[in-house]
């Protein structure tokens, strides 16, 4: 797998499948790379070459290994297979996509739409840790006030009725061109309403179909 750079078949990679006995996901990074590749690849166990193949071009490039070869492969898989790696990447994959194009990106407008996916799914990773921490139940049972609710510094919290998830969503939409970094702000704002996160928590409580805002899109 080292050689990847070398012999690009994005085709070949989609048809193909990493070997092994069962997923298993990484944690936190190894200095030696051999073990950090090690590890990936157990991650990627049973699925394509490429999804495998676009962590370790994030992993060569954030490790600057052969830099300008590996974001021109970055950039390469997104132009030619941006519909396949939305679909098959899980949230933690896309937020990486996400700040390396961030990292990389001579686009302005493209940095900023993948700095709002980042942002948005990372502001939900530290709620939904919070809350897993303080052992509150996982089960869509939200209450939302009814009234007006101070919270801080003149904010207000979200009340039954409130358009701020709507407009939030709106305006995220009008960011996110049809650019690699719009893809993936979108694709993660669905699934954070398809999982057991705040947002589905308060779409259930209010039995409000805000996907119908992402319908098309």
């Amino acid at each position: 797998m080292d050689d990847f750079l070398d012999n690009i078949d994005l085709k070949q990679w989609k048809e193909s499948f990493v070997s092994g006995s069962g997923k298993v996901y990484s944690f936190g990074r190894r200095r030696d790379l051999s073990a950090h590749i090690e590890m990936l690849t157990k991650e990627f166990s049973g699925c394509s070459q490429l999804e495998l193949i676009h962590a370790l071009t994030i992993v060569y490039i954030r490790r600057g290994m052969r830099e300008n070869e590996s974001i021109n492969l970055f950039w390469l898989m997104w132009s030619k297979e941006s519909n396949f790696l939305l679909q098959k990447l899980d949230s933690r994959w896309l937020i990486s996509a996400a700040d390396t194009i961030i990292d990389v990106s001579n686009e302005p407008n493209e940095k900023t739409t993948a700095f709002a996916a980042t942002l948005f799914m990372n502001m939900i990773k530290l709620y939904e840790t919070e809350r897993l921490y303080n052992n509150f139940s996982l089960e869509s049972n939200i209450q939302l006030p009814k009234k007006y609710l101070d919270l801080f510094d003149g904010l207000s919290a979200f009340v039954e009725g409130g358009d701020m998830i709507n407009n939030l969503m709106e305006r995220s939409l009008k960011i996110s061109s049809n650019s690699n970094s719009g893809g993936i702000l979108r694709e993660l704002m669905r699934r954070s309403f398809q999982h057991d996160t705040v947002l589905y928590r308060i779409a259930v409580a209010t039995r409000q179909n805000y996907l119908a805002t992402l319908k098309n899109q």
